[in-house]
């Protein structure tokens, strides 16, 4: 295949199926990538500070369900009959995010999240759909139940009082 071609591929399908898609079926997303993380030696809390960047349309894939079950650690270490365990419903959806949609030369990393209607969802799978980081497929999942995390945005507004004679 030569690169003319692989091109023409590419305007093919970013025309012919990723804006359509994004056009009819497109959600709002949010990518919050880890800068720092700050530890209370006295409380044991943590602060985390996450820079945001706000994608206008991923195309959301259907969603599965999973409900899983997980034994105590007891049980598999000490190889006892059944103690405890815990079953869970897991989620895993796949989204399509557009190249475009990201400021340029952006690279999502797998220890990035999203948020998806007010919902975290955690990276599992990254896959680059075309060369030049120009569309991502990626799988997403999360835990039914899991508690949110809270993100409080924060602004700062300046208000400036010109006094004087000039």
């Amino acid at each position: 295949m030569t690169h003319r071609t692989a091109d023409t591929q590419a305007r093919f399908i970013k025309t012919q199926v990723i804006y359509p898609l994004k056009r009819r079926f497109g959600i709002p997303a949010t990518l919050y990538r880890l800068d720092s993380a700050t530890n209370n030696i006295e409380t044991g809390s943590q602060i985390k500070f996450y820079t945001r960047t706000a994608i206008t349309r991923v195309v959301p894939l259907p969603q599965n369900t999973l409900r899983k079950f997980i034994y105590d650690l007891s049980f598999i270490a000490a190889n006892k009959n059944f103690t405890y365990g815990g079953f869970f419903d897991w989620k895993q959806r796949i989204i399509l995010v557009d190249g475009k949609d990201l400021p340029k030369n952006f690279e999502i990393d797998p220890n990035d999240h999203f948020e998806i209607e007010g919902i975290r969802h955690s990276i599992k799978k990254l896959e680059i759909f075309e060369h030049n980081n120009k569309a991502w497929i990626i799988a997403l999942s999360r835990v039914e139940g899991e508690p949110p995390v809270f993100i409080f945005r924060e602004s700062v507004e300046h208000t400036l009082e010109f006094t004087g004679k000039t």
